[in-house]
């Protein structure tokens, strides 16, 4: 399973990524960084769409053909989860991208990046603490036999 390490190494990349643009929200100047910020922005839109891309076609169908339940559950519910969080993701990256919207409202893209910034940190932390290591437990498992 090399693409839990590849799936591991892109949350760090989300991770330090999105710790930047934070970092960024309350810089002097920060209508300077607009430019820069929408850059970054575009590239963590771009990690995200490639990292869900390889658990829909790697992860989520395995876990969906296990023989226990509660795995099929519970990859059922954290995929629901995730669609969640992507269309939300996918709305505020929709609208900062354009041209012009962070310097025109930069109160309201620092407050929606704060949230979708911490929603976002906080699927990392349960993906890594929850779902990688079930999937890692399962493969443990299955060499076993």
């Amino acid at each position: 399973m090399e693409y839990i390490g590849t799936l591991m190494e892109q949350h760090k990349q989300l991770v330090d990524m999105s710790i930047d643009m934070l970092s960024q929200l309350d810089t002097p100047n920060f209508k300077e960084r607009s430019v820069p910020l929408t850059e970054a922005l575009l590239a963590l839109s771009e990690l995200i769409d490639t990292h869900l891309q390889m658990e829909d076609r790697y992860l989520y169908p395995m876990l969906f053909e296990h023989s226990n339940i509660l795995v099929r559950e519970s990859a059922r519910m954290l995929m629901e989860e995730m669609e969640d969080l992507k269309g939300r993701f996918d709305a505020y990256s929709g609208r900062w991208l354009l041209d012009g919207a962070i310097s025109n409202s930069p109160e309201q893209f620092k407050k929606e990046t704060r949230e979708v910034s911490r929603a976002l940190l906080k699927r990392i932390y349960k993906e890594d603490h929850e779902l990688y290591p079930l999937v890692l437990q399962m493969e443990s498992v299955s060499m076993k036999r």
